[in-house]
């Protein structure tokens, strides 16, 4: 049997609502890929479910404070035909 319940933990609200909107949007993308994977998964089970939190960065939850440090700490250099939304550049900003 696989996983019946899935936990989604995030410092933003914004990928948090992103995640599952299908409407027209910068990431419409990757929306809709998850929006396609979650219906199969719940499909497959009744029972499945999928939680979203919204965990503040400044809370310094031990789990999710360690994902956080991790994630800041990767660096991945832009390579050639790489492309950065301007969504993406508007939120880095406001960091």
């Amino acid at each position: 049997m696989g996983c019946q319940h899935l936990v989604y933990f995030t410092d933003s609200t914004h990928a948090m609502e992103a995640l599952v909107d299908p409407s027209p949007h910068l990431g419409q993308e990757s929306s809709l890929a998850a929006c396609a994977v979650l219906r199969k998964w719940f499909a497959c089970d009744p029972l499945a479910t999928l939680h979203l939190w919204h965990i503040p960065s400044k809370a310094e939850w031990k789990v999710h404070h360690e994902a956080h440090n991790a994630a800041k700490e990767v660096n991945i250099a832009l390579q050639l035909g790489c492309q950065v939304s301007f969504d993406f550049v508007c939120s880095a900003k406001e960091v």
